[in-house]
């Protein structure tokens, strides 16, 4: 079981980045900055439970 904890952090990375764009780009687009984090946090909460809802087991 883990392989499913190295794979959500090896995600948290890669969403980070992505997280940080996402926020500049709606920032600039915006010009509110509570619309990038709730946006990031949705898609954070989305990919994490996703990843957790992976069965253990691999055939």
């Amino acid at each position: 079981m883990r392989w499913k904890y190295y794979y959500a952090c090896l995600l948290f990375l890669y969403s980070a980045v992505a997280g940080t764009v996402i926020n500049r780009i709606l920032y600039r687009k915006t010009h509110n900055v509570f619309v990038g984090p709730v946006v990031y946090g949705t898609l954070a909460t989305i990919f994490s439970t996703a990843c957790m809802m992976v069965p253990d087991y691999i055939y």
